[in-house]
Parts: structure tokens; C-alpha cells; sequence
């Protein structure tokens, strides 16, 4: 069948356009993530981080 294209993010360079932030994956090491969801409570602030390497979900939180 069909091969698999998809490259892995860390192979690719983060000066073509993608984006790091420098928050690792738990599961893989990648810096490659997004974040879906951000929700405040009280002074805190947590977001799910989804992996564009291996498609791990983690949270990360912050306090403001």
C-alpha cells in the first residue's frame, strides 16, 4: 500500500515556519506541540499540549 510521507518534527528545522516553544513532549522529547485547550482557574493557568510527533496529550500549567 501507500507509504507513510510524514516526516518526523525533529527532523525538520524550526526555521521553516514551524513553531517551538521549548516545552518538550513527555512521552518523546519533541519541542514540536500545540496547545488545544487553555483554561484559567483562579490564578492558574492550564494548558493541553498535544505532540506533532508522536500525538502524546500532556498539561502544562502556569501561574500568573
Amino acid at each position: 500500500m501507500g507509504r507513510n510521507k510524514r516526516k518526523a518534527y525533529d527532523d525538520i528545522s524550526a526555521g521553516g515556519g514551524e513553531r517551538t516553544d521549548g516545552i518538550p513532549c513527555r512521552e518523546c522529547g519533541c519541542r514540536h506541540n500545540y496547545v488545544g485547550k487553555t483554561e484559567r482557574i483562579g490564578s492558574v493557568i492550564r494548558r493541553r499540549r498535544h505532540c506533532r510527533n508522536c500525538g502524546y496529550i500532556f498539561y502544562t500549567t502556569e501561574s500568573i
